[in-house]
């Protein structure tokens, strides 16, 4: 860019004349402001692109191409990095292209451990994720997210799916989902009543399960070291309970209950 002077003259009869002048004025139009990078989350509404310039033109190339005198609005759907291309003109001569880097950044969901095993009726503890800035829900996708790491309901049994997210350069990454599992184990099967005459020998109680443990209360206790032999002495219902254990999960007590006969002289 710049003048450059030029001179020229003309011959006749043998005589120069004086030389003319011819400036030559080579203009440069400078590149628009722009500002770079652009930064957006993954999925997030973009607006269009901008820059401060007269005529500006769009271009997805740094030369060639065809430009747009519509500015583009970026595509946030797919993470990584996306150049866009600026010129404007002024005086009729247009600038060279100034670069826009838009920046789609995503962000990994949390690392989890799942699924999360409880036994139905267990105390259960807050959910743990490894990863910054956590967000619980219960939902994959919207919903609000929770006040705080939930703690499973382990009254029902069945599988329930949580969702964390973490939030890194104010990003907020996929959701990664934890299912909580909680097994009900079926009480054994039992034969009830029992019924024994007064004084008669016993036997040693019997049900169809796995793990079996045998009590004398219904809730709580300290399970027998066997299934037990009723006495027979006294006339009277005597109730026993009976637990089995199916994949660490202990099940309700079946009731059997033992009816002792006294029958009466005639």
């Amino acid at each position: 860019a710049g003048t450059t002077p030029y001179y020229v003259s003309q011959t006749a009869n043998g005589c120069e004349s004086v030389r003319a002048l011819i400036n030559v004025v080579v203009t440069e139009t400078p590149a628009p402001t722009v500002t770079t990078p652009v930064n957006y989350c993954k999925d997030a509404t973009a607006t269009v692109l901008t820059a401060i310039g007269t005529a500006l033109k769009w271009y997805t190339t740094p030369t060639g191409g065809t430009g747009s005198t519509t500015a583009p609005s970026p595509s946030t759907t797919t993470a990584g990095t996306t150049p866009y291309y600026v010129s404007q003109t002024a005086n009729g001569c247009e600038s060279e292209r100034a670069l826009i880097n838009v920046i789609v950044t995503e962000t990994p969901a949390p690392t989890v451990t799942t699924p999360v095993n409880y036994c139905k009726d267990a105390t259960a503890t807050a959910l743990t994720a490894t990863g910054t800035a956590l967000k619980w829900y219960t939902v994959a996708t919207g919903g609000t997210a929770l006040a705080s790491a939930p703690t499973p309901n382990t009254s029902v049994a069945g599988t329930f799916p949580y969702y964390v997210s973490q939030t890194v350069n104010g990003c907020e990454g996929l959701r990664a989902v934890i299912n909580v599992i909680v097994t009900e184990t079926p009480a054994p099967t039992v034969i009830s009543p029992v019924n024994y005459c007064k004084d008669a020998t016993a036997t040693a109680l019997t049900a169809t399960g796995t793990a079996l443990k045998w009590y004398t209360v219904a809730t709580g206790g300290t399970a027998l070291a066997s299934a037990p032999t009723p006495p027979t002495t006294t006339a009277g219902t005597t109730p026993y309970y009976v637990s089995q254990t199916a994949n660490g999960c202990e099940s309700e007590r079946a009731l059997i209950n033992v009816v002792g006969n006294e029958t009466t002289a005639p």
